[in-house]
């Protein structure tokens, strides 16, 4: 049995109490019995009480600064090639209900307009769709409130799907012409 674990141990109960005192050890061999080491460790008081300050500030409140918004109004328009124009499954699966355009470089996204818009618009043509003027209210309001950096940066599908936007009027133009719209739904207050 080796008595070197006892000397560690008796060595950190020493530095825990951290109270001084002088600890002597002796370790010696068990088969002849001889001293090995013998070591006597001072150890002192070293501990210290620091004390620190710490400065309290009272944080203002933002929440007076920001102004409450009582009114949005979200409108605008894109131009967007249809890919497909599809049934709506969920009804019948025969009767086209579902658009899918896509913008210029974007990705292809699933477009819900009114049946009358819908006879308007044939497969594989270019138009300009605007957005049904929609003001905010309710829980529309609340969302918009506080997250307008991050609605900007969401899509323009995204957007439709978050506020329930319509579309308002669909209008052919050119194949080059998919420049004319601004691509972007706006928020006015």
């Amino acid at each position: 049995m080796k008595k070197i674990p006892v000397v560690v141990c008796l060595l950190l109960i020493a530095l825990m109490l951290s109270s001084a005192c002088t600890l002597g050890i002796k370790v010696g061999d068990p088969k002849t019995n001889e001293e090995v080491i013998e070591v006597e460790v001072d150890i002192e008081d070293t501990e210290t009480v620091e004390t620190t300050e710490a400065e309290t500030t009272e944080i203002e409140s933002t929440e007076s600064e920001e102004t409450i918004i009582t009114s949005v109004i979200a409108k605008g328009e894109f131009a967007a090639r249809v890919i497909d124009i599809i049934p709506d499954y969920v009804l019948d699966g025969e009767t086209p209900r579902m658009l899918l355009v896509a913008c210029y470089q974007t990705k292809p996204f699933l477009l819900e307009v009114a049946d009358s818009l819908l006879e308007t618009v044939s497969k594989g043509k270019t138009y300009r769709f605007v957005i049904e003027e929609k003001a905010l209210s309710g829980e529309a309001l609340n969302l918009f409130q506080g997250n307008e950096k991050f609605i900007d940066n969401l899509s323009l599908n995204e957007q439709l799907l978050l506020f329930d936007l319509s579309i308002a009027s669909v209008e052919e133009i050119e194949e080059d012409g998919m420049g004319v719209a601004e691509n972007r739904i706006t928020f006015e207050r």
